[in-house]
């Protein structure tokens, strides 16, 4: 699987002649240049690996995932939060798209 990052909306704007495309993981929440789009696809990254995560069998490997994802979900709202600087608005869908 191909985990790179969608591209802002400020770069798609630009001429595609003269765009630095530059690649981001899409499981590097601490990556603090990604924006509100790529934001928002991270945090639905996170929701579909939760809910695969309702499907293990196991109970024990299901805390275990679960357990890391929770880790992975605190990281990563705490960096969005202090990314929105307490700005509303800009961080909004993928702060909801981590909350549901």
């Amino acid at each position: 699987m191909k985990d790179d990052l969608p591209s802002e909306y400020e770069v798609l704007d630009q001429n595609p002649d003269t765009i630095h495309w530059e690649y981001k993981s899409l499981a590097n929440w601490s990556n603090k240049t990604v924006g509100n789009f790529g934001r928002s696809a991270q945090a639905t990254f996170l929701l579909s690996r939760t809910i695969a995560s309702m499907k293990i069998d196991d109970l024990k490997a299901r805390h275990a995932v679960s357990s890391d994802i929770d880790t992975q979900l605190q990281q990563f709202l705490s960096i969005v939060l202090e990314q929105a600087g307490g700005i509303c608005g800009p961080y909004c869908g993928a702060v909801a798209i981590t909350l549901k």
